[in-house]
């Protein structure tokens, strides 16, 4: 896989198998108008909380967005947090009644604003894949240093992006299987391409850390 790399999918659809990933969650602030509300409510009535849901399914995926309920203010303008969460999963397509993804983008990219997100995927290597990682995992702690512990299994790495911004990633082996998480700050306007590009950036993070010998998970012949 390569850093940037856009996984097959349109409209909101990202191709989460491709790059072994088990879950992607995207957040972020928007500003809102009174009538981008007053839209969103009557598509998606808002539940006790005040928060509005939007669902999806493709091919092997489903996908939903949170539109929390906005920050009281006196401006005209109001702040809402969103929050899209995306994985593979095997379920039927959802009703027309429902209130669509498509309907909540339909009105989120008229605003051009670029927004930082708050992206997080997970990702699983299982065993038949053989996947290996840059830590050599699990590791044995030195004979010099009397540790309770006999193996590491897992790693933390960070790097600071810009002042304040950190990426982080958490890589475990386990078993023959390897897990990881990569937190990372990502900045896109709320358009069509934003989980495809976003999933592609964070799989580009996890594969210098972590990928599979074997990405077919083919069975090897022993001659």
């Amino acid at each position: 896989m390569r850093k940037g790399e856009v996984f097959v999918g349109d409209e909101m659809k990202p191709e989460l198998r491709r790059c072994h990933a088990v879950e992607m969650n995207l957040r972020t602030i928007v500003v809102l108008t009174e009538e981008d509300l007053a839209k969103i409510a009557s598509i998606s009535k808002p539940d006790r909380e005040g928060d509005s849901l939007f669902v999806d399914t493709y091919p092997g995926h489903r996908a939903w967005v949170w539109v929390k309920k906005p920050k009281k203010t006196k401006r005209a303008e109001k702040e809402c947090e969103l929050e899209f969460t995306f994985e593979p999963t095997e379920l039927r397509r959802v009703g027309k009644r429902v209130p669509h993804i498509d309907q909540l983008m339909d009105i989120l990219a008229s605003s051009r604003k670029t927004y930082d997100f708050d992206c997080t995927v997970f990702f699983t290597l299982s065993r038949k894949l053989e996947p290996i990682s840059i830590f050599g995992l699990p590791l044995k702690p030195s004979r010099s240093w009397k540790m309770p512990f006999r193996r590491i299994t897992g790693v933390h790495a960070t790097k600071t992006i810009g002042k304040s911004k950190t990426c982080d990633i958490f890589v475990e082996a386990n078993n023959g299987v390897v897990a990881g998480r990569v937190n990372m700050p990502y900045s896109s306007p709320i358009d069509r391409t934003l989980a495809e590009s976003a999933l592609g950036e964070a799989s580009g993070i996890f594969t210098q850390f972590a990928r599979p010998k074997n990405p077919n998970g083919e069975k090897r012949s022993n001659g």
